[in-house]
């Protein structure tokens, strides 16, 4: 059997046999998820048997093909898959980014930038400035210029997606040169800085890199989540004290900015790669509005409220008739996350999917639900309160959980001794949160993000009260950036 070519491929005069052989044991082993004898392999692609045995400790060697000794059967490698990864990556990254942001320039007012690391420093490979003349900005970056990693806002989401080992490095080739008075120049408040970088999902240069200028970063990840670039968005810090907004906004425009990076990163990462990058886009938020929606109609506002006041993101529960409606509602927007909460069953999970939720959680662990989930690449958080009930998680590759009912089964302290034997596992916990206690729960280490429905209460969406909603969520937002504030001090 000859391996499948290129539609437009004509066949080389001077084809290597010794390839050509290795394609069609590659293509054959791709027809065959659960995997070949050599036995098989060679009938099938038509090889002697002990011409297949040498081509496959070749490929077995490099990773191209993985044998399961104990059933002495061969699959596809996972070399395969980074090299997928690679070619993804090797899209044209400013021609796909650029319709996004131009629609971020255009939301924000302000100029926009996507960079990129090159060596030691951060390259701008795109900008984006439609309204220079309605905020007075006049930045000296353009495209093809440098900046330095450790002062700019899309330079620290670079350099915070690299292991300490490798930051020490570059901090020892370039040093920590002065921008403005308010640059950071010491290595160890550099550490501590990054690592709130990766806790709260965003960047910020506060007058670091240009005097006047404050911007918010956010990554732009691969389909194995890995940082590949970030995009930036700007204000102008004397036009923004003036309106009396410089406190609220990095955490603001940062939740609605990863928003607009999420839609984009999505366009460009295959289907398999979704789960974990949606998932870690909404723990980087550290918050999950949970809504019951008794009336659909309330579906278009409340997301105005959640997107105006920075948290585009909501889990709305099953557990009114006009719940997947309200999902479908806030599904066709293009501003927000939507998931279902409350998802008990297989047919829930489908209903919620063909209305477009993106993600499901559920109060309990369901085998059968889970399982239906992992299997078509669905974003799902079950949830836990036992030893036995995370080790089950753990068992399915799990290691986002929703820790239910929370308050109800001891709060942080059972969190804590709960979750100590399982450093890998991230809690999201839910069930009782409120402002009082936010701040307690999110200081866990264990905690990715807390499920919360004091800021999108029933009684304030019935009463149409939006504007309370949305400063709610202003006001939350508000614990979680004084949160990630104590790692940076």
């Amino acid at each position: 059997m000859a391996p499948t070519p290129s539609p437009s491929a004509a066949r080389p005069k001077n084809m290597v046999q010794a390839i050509e052989r290795a394609a069609e044991i590659l293509d054959v082993l791709g027809r065959s998820p659960q995997g070949l004898s050599i036995g098989e392999i060679a009938v099938r692609s038509g090889l002697a048997k002990g011409t297949a045995h040498r081509l496959l400790a070749s490929l077995v060697h490099f990773d191209f093909v993985r044998q399961d000794s104990a059933a002495r059967r061969y699959q596809l490698g996972f070399k395969l898959v980074e090299l997928g990864n690679r070619l993804l990556n090797q899209i044209d990254l400013r021609e796909d980014a650029r319709p996004f942001l131009i629609a971020l320039a255009e939301e924000v007012k302000e100029t926009v930038h996507l960079v990129v690391r090159d060596r030691d420093e951060a390259l701008y490979m795109d900008k984006v400035a439609l309204h220079p003349k309605r905020s007075g900005l006049q930045m000296v970056s353009h495209i093809g210029s440098r900046t330095a990693l450790h002062s700019s806002a899309v330079g620290k989401i670079l350099l915070a997606a690299l292991p300490e080992e490798e930051v020490a490095h570059i901090v020892a080739r370039r040093g920590l040169s002065r921008q403005t008075d308010k640059t950071i120049t010491e290595p160890a408040k550099l550490i501590r800085h990054l690592n709130a970088v990766r806790h709260q999902g965003f960047a910020i240069d506060d007058e670091e890199n240009e005097k006047g200028i404050r911007c918010v970063g956010a990554p732009i990840r691969d389909a194995e989540g890995k940082v590949v670039a970030a995009v930036s968005t700007l204000k102008h810090i004397r036009t923004h004290r003036a309106r009396n907004q410089s406190a609220g906004f990095p955490i603001l425009a940062a939740a609605g900015l990863r928003g607009r990076v999420e839609y984009f990163a999505a366009a460009r990462i295959p289907r398999r790669g979704i789960m974990s990058t949606l998932l870690n886009s909404i723990s980087a938020r550290r918050l999950i509005p949970v809504v019951t929606l008794e009336n659909a109609a309330a579906a278009d506002p409340l997301a105005d409220a959640l997107v105006e006041g920075g948290l585009p993101v909501a889990e709305i529960t099953l557990r009114s008739p006009t719940a997947i409606e309200a999902i479908a509602a806030m599904a066709r927007r293009r501003d927000l996350i939507v998931g279902a909460g409350t998802v008990l069953t297989v047919a829930q999970v489908q209903q919620a999917l063909d209305v477009g939720a993106q993600f499901m959680v559920s109060p309990g662990f369901n085998p059968e639900m889970v399982r239906f989930c992992l299997d078509r690449n669905i974003p799902v958080l079950p949830g836990v309160s036992t030893p036995t009930e995370i080790q089950t998680a753990l068992a399915y590759g799990i290691e986002t959980v929703k820790f239910f009912p929370a308050e109800a089964f001891g709060g942080c302290r059972t969190l804590r001794a709960v979750g100590a034997p399982y450093p890998t596992v991230r809690f999201v916990p839910t069930g009782g949160i409120t402002a009082d206690n936010l701040a307690g729960y999110l200081s866990l280490p264990q905690v990715a993000a807390c499920g919360a429905s004091w800021m999108t209460s029933a009684d304030l969406v019935a009463a149409a009260r939006f504007e309370e909603i949305r400063q709610r969520v202003a006001a939350a937002l508000k614990i979680v950036q004084e949160i990630g504030q104590r790692d940076i001090e």
